[in-house]
């Protein structure tokens, strides 16, 4: 059995919840408007650190394959709640009489490597780590099994472009493999930064491998910059 709880964040649960059940609303309702995504993002900031195996924020049901969103939003949006490790409730009618959801839209839905970001054992939900107000976007991460790391660089702007993601602000100098799960892209021995193409809304959502911590300067490192 799992015990959902919902008062919808009004009283701060992550203080208390994680003694009375597995997961807690920390929010009022998920709305059929983009603009509740960012929003409710913002009301995760400070509770993430409450987060832990058998003990899970809920950001609400996903609202994939509802027709509300465009296909980049509805990556940032299963993204980011996979990375928080929030339950990934299926808010949409997969088939029935009436609709049936889009294939860009259940191909996100099973999307093994944001499924297995939510499921790692682990269970650390990633973080906010920085906000570039005037540029228009901002970062999440967290570590995963394995060594690795996840990585969310959120393109707040609606207009599509590229942005870059610098290591150090995730605590990372090197990474020797780099997964770029919504552009199908993967790099290796990836230094300093990476620049990848997001849509409007889209998150550029990496996975990082075989990590060097920050500040720490090899001769090889300092051979490839």
């Amino acid at each position: 059995m799992v015990f959902q709880i919902c008062d919808w964040g009004v009283d701060f649960p992550s203080t208390w919840a994680p003694q009375l059940g597995h997961s807690w609303r920390i929010t009022n309702d998920i709305i059929p408007a983009y603009r509740t995504i960012p929003r409710i993002l913002n009301q995760a900031v400070p509770q993430t650190s409450f987060a832990g195996p058998g003990r899970w924020l809920d950001l609400d049901m996903l609202e994939v394959g509802n027709n509300v969103f465009t296909v980049p939003e509805e990556q940032t949006h299963f993204s980011l709640w996979a990375i928080i490790k929030s339950p990934l409730v299926i808010g949409t009618a997969l088939k029935d009489s009436v609709t049936s959801i889009k294939k860009a839209s259940l191909d996100i839905l099973l999307n093994k490597d944001v499924i297995g970001y939510n499921q790692d054992s682990l269970g650390i939900a990633a973080s906010f780590r920085r906000r570039w107000t005037e540029a228009g976007y901002e970062v999440w991460a967290g570590p995963l099994s394995g060594g690795r790391m996840v990585v969310a660089v959120i393109n707040l702007q609606n207009t599509s472009r590229d942005l870059n993601l610098n290591l150090p602000d995730v605590g990372v100098q090197k990474a020797g493999s780099v997964k770029d799960i919504w552009n199908g892209k993967t790099a290796s021995n990836v230094t300093t930064s990476y620049t990848g193409h997001v849509e409007a809304h889209g998150t550029l959502l990496l996975e990082l491998g075989g990590t060097t911590a920050a500040g720490n300067y090899t001769a090889e490192i300092s051979g490839n910059r």
